[in-house]
């Protein structure tokens, strides 16, 4: 949900000659179980063989800057830079060995992410009671160190240091609604996620991480002049994961589920400055479990500055 400043010509975007500036930071929890099964099985209740037991427990920090600036009062751009601490635990009985005590492997990276640039425009006047329309387009760079780019365990394959970034460029166009009825404004958005497939090199060769879309849709509802409180539901949806080779993600669902609940709130700090806080709770299964964000804009009316 896009929050506005008091400044002169003020809309849904960031008004012409303004910069915002927003620290970002972001905190998300990841776990799952797998179960993977060496054998056969000779009655249901009976296998022979032996199971790998694996737990993964992953946690992501994320610190970003972000900067806008409304170009006209129907046009802004975007620019994010992240950069990430991240830390995976996995816990597991291995593979064709008896045990009887779990195996605890604790991984971490750090550095910077992959920088996003964004452009947004409004599409009609809009007002009360009618609704705006804002198309916008994304472009995720490379800047993160990818994933195949990290070293691994010679034996087991797993990586030794965890990556930043993707590793794919990304393009991600789409559409904003927003519908103001005072107290309540009404959000919803669509957008197309474009992964670029690239050569990996090595034995895996051409890679297809597989595309997607988004949607979201929620509400915001002002309590008084200063705190607004905010909820939605965000779901992505990305096909399969390819390769030339077919070794990666054999395991791997035909399509990848994200959902996320979002419960957040926001308080005027001043005329020009916000505090958002949100926290989001995982709906389906590839979700993080826990993502909790705070963000703080701040406007700078640069064009005041230059008179």
């Amino acid at each position: 949900m896009t929050r506005t400043f008091d400044l002169p010509g003020a809309g849904v975007l960031t008004p012409k000659g303004t910069l915002i500036v927003e620290p970002y930071l972001q905190f998300a929890h990841l776990s799952s179980n797998r179960v993977t099964l060496t054998g056969f099985t000779i009655v249901p209740a009976l296998t022979a063989g032996f199971i790998n037991i694996q737990g993964i427990s992953r946690d992501i920090y994320t610190a970003a800057l972000v900067g806008r600036y409304g170009l006209t009062n129907r046009m802004e751009v975007e620019v994010r830079v992240p950069f990430l601490y991240r830390e995976d635990s996995i816990t597991q009985r291995p593979i064709a060995t008896p045990s009887q005590a779990d195996t605890i492997s604790t991984f971490n990276g750090s550095g910077l992410g992959d920088v996003e640039t964004t452009g947004r425009f409004q599409l009609n006047q809009g007002g009360p009671d009618t609704p705006y329309f804002i198309g916008f387009a994304r472009f995720k760079s490379v800047s993160g160190r990818g994933p195949f780019e990290v070293p691994r365990d010679p034996i087991t394959g797993v990586q030794t240091d965890l990556p930043t970034g993707s590793g794919f460029y990304i393009f991600q166009p789409g559409l904003t609604m927003l519908f103001p009825s005072d107290p309540v404004v009404l959000f919803s958005s669509v957008s197309f996620i474009y992964n670029m497939p690239r050569d990996v090199g090595g034995n895996v060769g051409r890679v297809d991480p597989g595309s997607g879309g988004n949607a979201n849709v929620g509400l915001g509802v002002s309590l008084n002049e200063k705190l607004s409180l905010t909820l939605a539901y965000d779901h992505t949806v990305f096909s399969k994961p390819t390769s030339a080779s077919n070794l990666l993600l054999t395991t791997t669902p035909q399509a990848i589920q994200i959902g996320v609940l979002l419960i957040g709130g926001s308080y005027r700090w001043s005329d020009r400055s916000f505090i958002n806080f949100v926290v989001g709770i995982g709906a389906t299964r590839e979700a993080p479990d826990l993502q909790v964000t705070l963000r703080i804009p701040t406007a700078f009316p640069l064009s005041s500055w230059w008179k």
